[in-house]
């Protein structure tokens, strides 16, 4: 998911980056002023039409930054915002702020960036892909809960982060095509999770060590 490996380049791949406040004056620049129509029409499935243009023209501000861990940390403080505001109900919406304060004030409780003197990388690319490309002593994978949901259906309220990264909504039926037969996709039985994780597995025969977690929901047990 696009929206996890933002947030993730902003958290793990930062050492020593922060917003700027002149950063922060161009993301929130006009975020507020309509335009002739909405480039992500997909944000009124989530919010009413002033915040929708909100989300819409910061998502347009955030690309005019230089740097792209910059872009990352921008965008995540936004998704948040998005989280935010799609927290409250009928009868805590007078508690509601203004959604450029909320980001202000948000980025002003951003923990430092932690600079380990480490080149951190984060990839967004499927699990054999990435196994695949790397040569390391030690592989930690968290095996995905089975499902049988479709991709949009089975991330819930986090829909909306990826249509707004995205800039649509209508990329669903395509990734979850692209995903088929992959260790996360949709299964019907013990069989088909259990050969996606052997061919994983196998896939990382040239990783010497090998660390797993596996949470049991009932469909399939750790022994298995």
């Amino acid at each position: 998911m696009q929206s996890a490996w933002i947030k993730a380049v902003a958290l793990i791949e930062n050492n020593r980056e922060k917003l700027a406040d002149d950063e922060v004056n161009v993301i929130l620049e006009d975020s507020y002023v309509p335009h002739h129509r909405l480039q992500n029409t997909a944000l009124r499935r989530w919010f009413n039409e002033t915040d929708a243009w909100w989300f819409d023209n910061v998502r347009r501000n955030i690309e005019g930054l230089l740097s792209p861990v910059a872009k990352a940390i921008a965008s995540s403080l936004a998704m948040s915002v998005g989280d935010y505001v799609l927290s409250f109900t009928e009868e805590t919406l007078e508690f509601r702020q203004p959604l450029s304060t909320v980001y202000k004030r948000l980025q002003s409780i951003l923990p430092e960036p932690f600079d380990n003197n480490q080149n951190n990388a984060c990839q967004n690319k499927p699990a054999n892909e990435f196994i695949t490309e790397n040569h390391f002593d030690l592989m930690f994978l968290r095996l995905p809960p089975a499902h049988h949901q479709n991709g949009r259906n089975r991330f819930g309220a986090a829909i909306w982060r990826e249509e707004w990264i995205r800039g649509n909504g209508d990329f669903w039926v395509d990734l979850e095509q692209s995903n088929a037969d992959r260790l996360g996709a949709s299964v019907e039985t013990k069989y088909q999770y259990l050969r996606l994780i052997d061919e994983t597995l196998r896939t990382a025969s040239h990783i010497p060590t090998w660390a797993i977690a596996h949470v049991e929901n009932g469909f399939i047990s750790t022994q298995d």
